[in-house]
């Protein structure tokens, strides 16, 4: 990650630290005014958002080819979306060119352009699970993932869910996705992966499958959802991994990441409760108090 994005990341957490009511410096002064072992902000900046990025061992394949062969994806629209942006950098160039064995990279500077190119992935890969998902109804073409979807020949992604073999997956990897897509969350939403109701859901679930494709076993997946995840909403995980740090003393990388992905930690409200006001708590009761209190409600 560069500097400046780095600093743009921590000053937004900073900010947000404890609900608005303190930023900037302020964070810093809660921060530490909190008794007991600590890590820097900078640290807990490198743990969820390493500086190098995330690489998932994972490459696209043929599966963005066969997507537009099929006029899901039609390249000439996602240039357009970011003609004026200074354009495709030249890696998603060769993606939309012809099949790639590019090793997918998560980074705050690839993370945006993964996930439009992810989206597609999960929309409108057939699979036995997306026959009795709940995004599978008369509210279809309502949802945001598929009525955000227009970079397609049609103008409503409904049109291309579950109809294209983009991916080959056997009974045992199939299963294996949907038990990984129903426990995995984003704090965007209150539905798992397998509801894919908004493009961060339809992307976490093409990475799943495209992994699963790819021979990951289950904890691989976890591992690479979560990378994911933290790119695509870097504020909210860097606040949980403070939270886990001061309620719990874990560091984020003992912490599994099929807990961190969980309802509790990753679903809109879950992480609601849970961490952000737990974090406001901190600017407002004393640590020991906060650990006395913790001790009390186990022994409930």
């Amino acid at each position: 990650m560069s500097d400046p994005m780095r600093r743009k990341v921590l000053f937004g957490v900073l900010a947000g630290f404890v609900g608005g009511a303190v930023a900037g410096a302020g964070g810093y002064r809660i921060w530490s005014r909190l008794a007991g072992p600590k890590p820097a902000f900078d640290d807990v900046l490198a743990e969820v958002l390493p500086h190098g990025g995330v690489a998932t061992g994972l490459v696209f394949g043929d599966a963005l080819q066969r997507l537009i062969a099929a006029e899901t994806l039609l390249p000439g629209k996602l240039r357009n979306v970011y003609a004026k942006r200074g354009g495709l950098p030249p890696w998603v160039e060769s993606l939309l060119n012809g099949p790639s064995g590019i090793a997918i990279h998560f980074s705050t500077e690839t993370a945006q352009h993964l996930l439009n190119l992810l989206w597609p992935v999960g929309l409108a890969t057939r699979a036995s699970f997306n026959e009795k998902s709940p995004t599978n109804g008369i509210h279809l073409p309502r949802l945001a993932s598929t009525a955000g979807w227009t970079l397609g020949r049609e103008p409503n992604g409904a049109a291309y869910f579950n109809k294209i073999d983009t991916l080959t997956l056997t009974p045992a990897q199939t299963a294996m996705v949907k038990d990984v897509a129903e426990r995995t969350y984003r704090p965007c939403c209150d539905n798992s992966a397998l509801f894919q109701d908004c493009n961060h859901g339809s992307a976490m679930l093409g990475l799943l499958e495209l992994a699963a494709s790819q021979d990951k076993d289950k904890q691989e997946l976890e591992r690479i959802a979560l990378a994911a995840n933290s790119f695509w909403f870097p504020r909210e995980y860097l606040k949980t991994a403070l939270f886990f740090s001061l309620f719990e003393q874990r560091s984020w990388k003992d912490v599994p990441p099929a807990e961190i992905l969980s309802a509790k930690y990753s679903g809109a409200s879950g992480w609601q409760a849970t961490v952000n006001v737990g974090l406001q708590l901190t600017s407002l009761i004393p640590r020991e108090s906060l650990i006395r209190m913790n001790r009390s409600l186990c022994r409930l």
